[in-house]
């Protein structure tokens, strides 16, 4: 790991601690949602300044800095995210009074995307006291507007030209415990395709139905025979999960509506088994209308982010990279998680590892579900986070 030795990436991280605490709890006090992250951007452009680094947009609020080392060599991507969400924040945790609070109503930072933006501002200090004995570049890509998947295409315009040798990223995770975290190879988040059906029909009075087309009947259907085609037609050994989130249609106990339809999500980390699911929802749609009378209006079955699936061989490079800075007991065994992101599109283009940073401390009250009100995170885990991208970004370089 080119002459850095553990205990001594560990010093320079531990001088930091401070600095990445109060950007997080700034971060956690004024969110702001998706693709109006001007705030954070700005702090950011500050910071990239004071240390010397170049930066550019991505964007209208996304940035990517650039390191430079004193030597030509490889070039990596260190990525975090900006947004909050469109939250309530609640003022406890699961045990009691939160550190800091949303002071912005309705939205908060309730993924942790404060935590990975403050560790990765703490790794730029860090890595750029580091660049006279640095080989290669390394690129700090702020991502906005991850959640609604916006951000990342603007990112994807400016990494692509930088030939680009690998990515790392962190995503804290309630379903583990701090002080752990993860590695492992192959399918970390799913992939995710949203779907959006719409049938048209015939309205009429509630007490004639044979006088009318009823397109509820036709959105029954097609849930009900999904029910029936997921336990039958998808492969047991690859899991494909299926979710409508949102049912639309109607506006009076006795109207028979126009129009109803219904939204929601396929997840899945197998693609070809996702492009199934999408065509079953397809053929089950079609097949209702048909069955009920109706016309199938509208059929969106478009294609989200794909499976987030870390490379095999940066995750060794991760663990062995990791082991001498945080100790081999950190390191544990994850299994995927359900939830997408658009890490999966650095992922698809070029090898590396999305990290999950465990966050779940119950003498602290931390570990709700993310997009909870409840949620929370253990903050003594921003320094692990941020020793472990300094630790990977210098193994990546030194290899």
């Amino acid at each position: 790991m080119m002459q850095w030795e553990g205990n001594e990436i560990c010093q320079r991280v531990s001088q930091e601690r401070e600095y990445v605490q109060s950007v997080r709890r700034w971060m956690h006090q004024h969110p702001e949602l998706s693709d109006q992250e001007t705030e954070i951007s700005q702090k950011v452009c500050q910071e990239a300044e004071r240390l010397g680094l170049p930066w550019e947009r991505a964007g209208e609020t996304g940035l990517v800095v650039t390191l430079s080392g004193a030597r030509p060599g490889k070039t990596l991507v260190l990525r975090c995210d900006l947004d909050a969400l469109p939250v309530e924040e609640a003022d406890e945790n699961l045990k009691g009074p939160k550190v800091c609070v949303s002071q912005n109503p309705g939205v908060s930072h309730a993924c942790g995307h404060d935590a990975h933006t403050a560790m990765m501002l703490g790794a730029m200090r860090v890595l750029s006291g580091m660049r006279d004995q640095l080989e290669g570049t390394i690129l700090f890509a702020f991502e906005q507007g991850e959640e609604t998947s916006k951000g990342v295409h603007a990112m994807m315009e400016v990494l692509e030209g930088k030939q680009v040798d690998g990515c790392w990223a962190i995503h804290v995770y309630a379903g583990l415990e701090s002080g752990k975290i993860s590695v492992d190879p192959g399918p970390r988040m799913a992939g995710s395709n949203g779907l959006r059906l719409t049938f048209e029909g015939k309205g009429g009075h509630g007490s004639r139905p044979d006088q009318a087309i009823n397109p509820i009947l036709a959105v029954n259907q097609c849930i009900n025979h999904l029910t029936t085609a997921w336990a039958s037609r998808l492969d047991v050994t690859k899991t494909v999960t299926l979710a409508f989130g949102k049912i639309f249609g109607g506006t009076m106990h006795n109207i028979i509506p126009q129009e109803a339809g219904v939204e929601g999500t396929v997840r899945y980390f197998d693609e070809a088994e996702g492009e199934k699911a999408s065509l079953l929802v397809k053929e089950a749609a079609q097949a209702a209308a048909l069955a009920t009378g109706c016309k199938l209006t509208r059929l969106i079955h478009g294609k989200g982010m794909g499976a987030c699936v870390n490379d095999p061989q940066m995750a060794q490079l991760a663990a062995r990279a990791l082991e001498p800075v945080l100790g081999r007991q950190a390191i544990t065994d994850c299994p995927p998680w359900f939830a997408s992101e658009s890490f999966s599109c650095y992922l698809s283009r070029w090898p590396g590892v999305l990290a999950f940073l465990g966050i779940a401390n119950p003498e602290k009250g931390t570990g709700a579900l993310h997009h909870n009100p409840q949620f929370d995170l253990d903050e003594d885990v921003l320094e692990m986070g941020c020793q472990a991208t300094v630790a990977y970004a210098l193994a990546f370089l030194g290899e």
